[in-house]
């Protein structure tokens, strides 16, 4: 189909290995002085609405937000990190990586604080936007398919949104690793890719593997392209310029994949490559694969759709709209995979489509595989997959907007063909094509999907979203200088309360869990409380639980199993006294000399 508003040129070149000649489609961009049509107008428009709104909800929650515990794990790791204590991984586990150093840059741009440590995934989230409408610009040449492509992932859907202000350590570093392979490799099977690029496709596969081995989830596509790449011709897309030998492009990207995960060899060459037993990795208890992939079409794939809510798995709309839209949404997809395949029957240089609908559909059975992904409520195991899905149905559009068919081919006698494209598309001026009302429609759709999956949690989607905005960490710094106010400089509290109040004080006072009854991510934090000669315990506030859960997103009132009162009685047992002092949502527990708890 003509590209609305003008035709694309088509440049005729013979390659060697194949009998007839191959059209290459040069970019639809309109020739300068013209007029773009309606469907151009309406995609930008369109998105624009999208770009706007997702920036205003990703600020709206940067402000709102509460850091909580994950968050400040990283934080503190970034400083450290910036304080040349490096380390490979999430501290506490063996895997996990790369993320940390990003974010210590973005600290040190930013300011140090909270807003910084979390506009770092957000930063992420736009540039895997980016790279979204790189990937559909490349599977179709259409700049104006693009542009609706990378709207529609930076605004859907409200799940991934609401990931990218949440600091968790490595996936939106991920997410940008496998899209970055995934363009590479398409460069790669278009014969487009030079050494840089199988350079850049390595790199990105090491930092990838280094960050999580979440990038496992790109793989579908890339090996598909690769596998494409390898058993084709040996040419590029211009007339005259071969390839050297195969050898040469793939000891690039060995070498590029070892470079960036030097990190992941490192650490787990002193660890017996932790990295790779199963006890790394999160558990699964007793959920099967079965179950996994039950729970990944009940839950996470309408959350990942924006057909269901975090945490409570409410259907948006209630169970009969949500339900309705799950099924619509579905169909979409559905039809984009099988419009892919079709193209792909017709004319194999089609493939891309088809490769980045292996990832789509591989994506539930490698999550069910995946440990711990039994875990759903805030769609952490399912971000990467919106990525997958846009770009899969941006790249069906592209190619229907900007891609000749065999019919359509120019001939060879240029002015015959240029006669032939002209009266094509002709007819086309002053409406708006199929695929361009399509993606138009796409992106609004998705935009309405996040506007009323933030309502619903909250958010107004009135003027008041612009009034009564308030930092969600100020009951949090409220507590940390009450206790700079009363002279308290070390503390113990539960794991989401501890580092959370720890990065925000920036380690005065230092508060870190107990490691006899919670989990220690750092051994330097937890020896620093512990050798002090008189460290407060820190508890919810009886009379402020209910905020206090909220504000930390934690029901856990205190360290280990004791509540204020039950401590009070501990210490009451042992003959140890004690004073009370309030810090607003918290109250510590001052003993008159160092406790000892079971």
């Amino acid at each position: 189909m003509i590209p609305e508003g003008g035709a694309s040129e088509a440049v005729l070149t013979r390659d060697p290995d194949v009998e007839e000649l191959a059209p290459t489609v040069t970019s639809p961009a309109p020739p300068e002085g013209r007029r773009r049509g309606p469907g151009e107008i309406a995609v930008l428009v369109a998105a624009g609405l999208a770009v706007v709104y997702g920036v205003l909800l990703h600020v709206w929650l940067l402000v709102h937000l509460p850091i909580w515990g994950d968050e400040a794990i990283v934080g503190i790791m970034a400083r450290a990190i910036d304080s040349g204590h490096f380390s490979a991984f999430y501290w506490g586990q063996h895997y996990g990586g790369l993320e940390p150093y990003l974010v210590a840059l973005g600290l040190k741009i930013g300011g140090g604080g909270e807003p910084a440590l979390n506009a770092t995934p957000a930063v992420l989230a736009a540039i895997a936007a980016v790279l979204v409408a790189g990937v559909t610009q490349a599977a179709g040449k259409s700049r104006i398919v693009a542009l609706a492509a990378g709207a529609t992932v930076w605004v859907w859907p409200y799940a991934v949104i609401w990931q990218s202000v949440r600091e968790g350590g490595f996936r939106f570093a991920t997410l940008c690793c496998g899209l970055t392979a995934v363009l590479c490799c398409i460069l790669a099977f278009q014969r487009r890719a030079g050494a840089l690029a199988w350079l850049v496709l390595g790199l990105a596969l090491g930092l990838g593997w280094w960050a999580s081995p979440e990038i496992a989830y790109f793989a579908l596509p890339c090996l598909v392209l690769l596998v494409a790449w390898w058993r084709g011709p040996r040419t590029s897309e211009v007339a005259g310029a071969v390839r050297p030998a195969r050898g040469t492009p793939l000891l690039l990207a060995v070498f590029g994949a070892a470079l960036g995960s030097l990190p992941w060899w490192y650490a787990n060459a002193h660890t017996g490559f932790s990295s790779l037993q199963r006890s790394a990795l999160p558990a699964n208890g007793s959920v099967t694969y079965g179950t996994k992939l039950s729970v990944f079409f009940h839950y996470m794939l309408p959350m990942q759709l924006g057909v269901r809510a975090l945490v409570s798995g409410a259907w948006l709309g209630g169970p009969v709209v949500g339900q309705t839209l799950y099924v619509l949404v579905l169909v979409l997809v559905v039809g984009a995979v099988v419009r892919a395949v079709w193209a792909f029957a017709r004319d194999a240089s089609r493939l891309v489509p088809v490769a980045l609908a292996t990832g789509v559909l591989g994506y539930a059975f490698l999550y069910a595989a995946a440990p711990g992904t039994g875990y759903w409520i805030d769609g952490r195991y399912g971000i990467y997959l919106p990525a997958l899905i846009v770009a899969l149905c941006g790249s069906v559009l592209a190619q229907e907007v900007s891609w000749p068919t065999a019919a359509e081919r120019p001939p060879p006698d240029a002015a015959q063909g240029a006669r032939r494209r002209r009266s094509r598309h002709a007819p086309l001026q002053g409406r708006i094509s199929v695929p361009l009302a399509l993606a138009v429609l796409g992106v609004l759709g998705a935009l309405c999907l996040t506007v009323a999956a933030a309502h619903a949690t909250g958010i107004p989607a009135s003027p008041a979203f612009f009034s009564g905005w308030r930092s969600g960490d100020a009951p949090m710094q409220q507590a940390v200088d009450l206790m700079r106010a009363h002279h308290i400089e070390d503390a113990y509290g539960d794991y989401w309360t501890a580092y959370d109040l720890d990065f925000l004080s920036g380690g005065r006072p230092l508060v870190s869990p107990n490691p006899s009854l919670d989990v220690s991510r750092s051994a330097s934090i937890a020896a620093g409380v512990a050798a002090s000669s008189d460290p407060a315990w820190l508890f919810f506030a009886p009379g402020e639980t209910a905020q206090a859960s909220a504000e930390f997103l934690n029901p856990q009132p205190g360290p280990g199993p004791y509540t204020e009162q039950t401590f009070e009685q501990h210490l009451q047992q042992l003959g140890i006294s004690y004073q009370v002092v309030h810090l607003g949502i918290l109250d510590a527990v001052v003993p008159s000399r160092k406790v000892t708890v079971p």
